[in-house]
């Protein structure tokens, strides 16, 4: 680990401290201690740390004694993060500030996606976010919400009354955040020698969802 704008190390005489802050889920992994002096080194067990980015946050006490390894006081706490490793006088305190994710970049694809689609073909909008855990989704029609809801709206035998702007709105159920996308247009876009209607997917426009219920 080395030092840059989120991390910061401290190192005095008898500890050093290892701060995280804005942890995100690439923090996540194992972490080890390497401690030296004239007379003797060692090198502390591997803690995994796992990024949930749930509300309630863990602290854990792990302590290393140069003959054998144990943990204890461990609780919980919903303020912060703490893994901390003794050996004898060295310590290394590891501190996260847990960041809550998402969600983020909420998008829409069509498929299949091609440039016309025939009245009374079937249609797929799928919606995606970055988002942890697993966004809810809900969908919306010219600002209206639809029964349908998940990552998929399948569109079925389409007519001019399903013409409109499609969007999808993302809920992340532990940080209380919603952000939803921005609309994709269906509309008519001619009519063929056959006399049929002609679909097609307008690129998306900038807007604002309404707000989750």
């Amino acid at each position: 680990v080395t030092h840059h704008d989120r991390v910061q190390i401290n190192t005095t005489l008898e500890n050093s401290t290892l701060s995280i802050a804005n942890v995100t889920r690439y923090d996540q992994g194992s972490y080890t201690c390497h401690v030296s002096n004239p007379a003797n080194s060692a090198i502390s067990v591997s803690v995994k740390i796992s990024i949930s980015c749930k509300l309630f946050i863990y602290m854990l006490n792990i302590c290393l004694n140069l003959l054998h390894n144990y943990f204890k006081n461990c609780f919980c706490t919903n303020a912060i993060f703490i893994i901390t490793f003794s050996v004898k006088l060295y310590s290394l305190y590891i501190l996260l500030f847990l960041h809550l994710d998402g969600p983020d970049n909420v998008t829409i694809e069509v498929h299949p996606f091609k440039e016309h689609h025939e009245k009374g073909s079937d249609i797929n909008l799928t919606c995606s976010a970055d988002s942890s855990p697993s966004a809810e989704y809900l969908w919306f029609l010219n600002g209206d919400q639809l029964t349908s809801s998940g990552p998929l709206l399948r569109l079925t035998n389409i007519q001019m009354s399903q013409s409109g702007n499609y969007s999808c709105q993302a809920f992340n159920s532990k940080t209380l955040q919603y952000q939803t996308s921005e609309p994709s247009s269906l509309s008519k876009s001619f009519t063929d020698e056959n006399l049929k209607s002609v679909f097609a997917f307008s690129p998306p426009m900038p807007s604002i969802g309404p707000p989750f219920t």
